[in-house]
Parts: C-alpha cells; sequence; structure tokens
C-alpha cells in the first residue's frame, strides 16, 4: 500500500462495534493525512474516542532506525513482540526495525504473563518488546527456572556506531531530508 502511496490505517479487529464504527467514520469523515503521510494510528481511546495520529514515512524510519540503535538489532537477532500490529510498538518499533536489520519478528497473539518468558526462549529471541505497565505483572508471577532461560539481552552490544541515527537524519546520512524530526513529534 505504501509503495501506491495509499496511508495505511491498521484497526484493531478485536474492538467493540461502536468504537470500529467511530474509526471508519473518523477516517472517511474528514482529510486526516498530509501528501507525505504513510501510517495513521488511532490511539486506545482510555481517555475519550480514538484519537488519529499521522506519521510520515521519515518519521516512521527515524523511530525505527533509533530503536535498532538503541537495542543494537543485528541481522542474527530475533523480536519478540505480544503487541498488536496496530499498535505502534509492534508495527513502527518491531516489524519496521526488523526489516532495517534484516532480522526476524516473531509475532505472538496475545500478551500473557505466564507465557512471557517460556515463549521468548521457545521462539529463540534474543530481543523482546515490553512496556512499563506490564513489568509489574512480569514480576508478580511466581519465580522460575525459565524467568532466566532464554537469549534475551538488554541491547547493551557495542553500537555499530557511536551516533545517534537521529542525529544522522537530521544531517541526511541516512537517506532523509535534513530536518529536525523531533519537531514533528516523531521521537
Amino acid at each position: 500500500a505504501w509503495a501506491a502511496g495509499a496511508v495505511v490505517v491498521p484497526i484493531n479487529t478485536r474492538l467493540a462495534p461502536p468504537e470500529a464504527e467511530h474509526i471508519l467514520r473518523d477516517i472517511s469523515s474528514s482529510e486526516k493525512s498530509d501528501a507525505d503521510d504513510c501510517l495513521i494510528l488511532y490511539t486506545s481511546g482510555t481517555t475519550g474516542p480514538a484519537k488519529a495520529v499521522s506519521m510520515t514515512n521519515s518519521e516512521i524510519f527515524v523511530m525505527a532506525a533509533h530503536f535498532s540503535w538503541l537495542t543494537s538489532f543485528q541481522a542474527e537477532d530475533r523480536l519478540y513482540t505480544s503487541f498488536p500490529l496496530h499498535h505502534g510498538i509492534a508495527s513502527i518499533l518491531g516489524v519496521v526495525p526488523t526489516i532495517l536489520a534484516g532480522g526476524c519478528c516473531v509475532l505472538d497473539e496475545r500478551f500473557s504473563a505466564q507465557a512471557y518468558w517460556p515463549q521468548i526462549a521457545r521462539h529463540r529471541a534474543t530481543l523482546a518488546h515490553i512496556i512499563n505497565p506490564l513489568i509489574p505483572i512480569l514480576m508478580g508471577q511466581p519465580p522460575s527456572a525459565q524467568d532466566r532461560e532464554h537469549d534475551a539481552h538488554h541491547g547493551n552490544r557495542q553500537h555499530c556506531t557511536d551516533r545517534d541515527p537521529t542525529e544522522q537524519a537530521q544531517h541526511g546520512q541516512l537517506g532523509l531530508a535534513a530536518h529536525d524530526h523531533r519537531s514533528h513529534g516523531a521521537l
């Protein structure tokens, strides 16, 4: 879709009908994207109706490159994620960095505290997604030998470059326009 110039709008297939209808009405009722936009994600709607968040190809690329740099993502890495593809973590910080690095992304069906570490071990993941609210849930699980029987690392291997990719992008070194992507809310 992106190659054809289309804007991708991933939607959670498990939304209740009123929530899905809101997104479909919202996206079709008004102009939501600029010419440079390639992705529109909808927020979870925890404080009200879901809101559209538009992103350009450059913003997505810089975020993915930054994640790759922070985690030292390499071609031999396997990234485990239990987040859905309509979520920015799985798509922008999962699939896109995997493509950039030439690695492998393991997409699980859903998060399970009990299965989190065993799944990482089963899939031989070297990197894994987690967000702060889920850490206490993981920590609340009974200790198990499987908690440490995996190959995931903290992304603390030596960086391929000493320069942050955001800085490189600002100087046109990643094939992007040389402007401050942070001013557009990308990082």
